[in-house]
């Protein structure tokens, strides 16, 4: 029975060696790389207002956003739907967990639309906050991790 127990605590010390060993040597896992997600399944209670703004985003290996799609929004015709526009979605690639994320500081609203963008704003931000700076497994297991359930979308790690 002692021999097991050694044996055991053994295999356990070589396995986090080597794990460690890994980890200061920079080696990324199979599994790193840029993932897409559904806001909608990452932050489903941050909403706009007329609901909440789905959006598939892209991140890079770092955690960064890299592409954002706008995939189905209620908000008000005319001034709202404005937030769809690529030059208002372009001014978020390229931050990650680490930014603020603040209309009138790094992020300029859309004018008529601050609510609505303030929700984009909103939502990139707490994902990031939720997925963690820097992915390194499939996003669903961190999710499930997170206590997030996985319902609608797919995700997918993006071969470049």
């Amino acid at each position: 029975m002692r021999k097991k127990i050694v044996l055991s605590v053994f295999i356990i010390f070589a396995l986090s060696a080597a794990a460690s060993a890994n980890a200061l040597a920079g080696n990324k896992t199979e599994d790193a790389g840029p993932y897409s997600f559904n806001t909608k399944d990452v932050a489903p209670d941050v909403v706009g207002a007329g609901g909440h703004i789905e959006m598939l985003v892209t991140l890079d290996v770092d955690g960064e956003i890299k592409d954002i799609k706008i995939l189905k929004q209620n908000e008000t015709p005319g001034y709202g739907s404005m937030i769809m526009r690529q030059e208002f979605l372009e001014q978020f690639k390229g931050k990650g967990a680490d930014d603020a994320f603040i209309i009138g500081k790094d992020i300029d609203a859309v004018t008529g639309a601050t609510v609505s963008s303030e929700a984009v704003a909103d939502i990139l931000k707490i994902c990031l906050e939720r997925l963690g700076k820097k992915p390194s497994v499939p996003l669903v297991t961190e999710l499930k991790k997170s206590g997030i359930e996985p319902r609608e979308a797919k995700y997918y790690k993006v071969i470049e």
